[in-house]
């Protein structure tokens, strides 16, 4: 019987990971083995682990009045960092800023 509950559907989000060969293996035959597909798998197998971690609930649970961390574009640049932002208007026809 497997260890995981693999039956609950949630909306999901896109990851790309890279992880040992031979894990990846062991992850398409607990897929066989659980007639359920890899990405279910992982996401029990995360989902268990947080439940699991006291440490990471007292962590998180200190993270609360922070900041959530900024997403990142494509670059690898946070999406919030400010730009250049021009002080004043151009004046017409100069195309420069005052």
């Amino acid at each position: 019987m497997p260890i995981l509950k693999l039956t609950h559907k949630v909306q999901k989000s896109g990851l790309t990971v890279k992880i040992a060969s031979a894990v990846l293996d062991d992850l398409k035959r607990y897929s066989e083995y659980t007639n359920a597909g890899t990405n279910e798998i992982v996401q029990q197998a995360l989902a268990y682990v947080f439940e699991k971690d006291g440490q990471f609930h007292k962590w998180k649970e200190q993270q609360v009045s922070v900041a959530p961390p900024a997403k990142a574009k494509p670059s690898g640049m946070p999406i919030d960092k400010p730009g250049v932002v021009p002080t004043s208007k151009p004046h017409p026809g100069s195309g420069i800023a005052s």
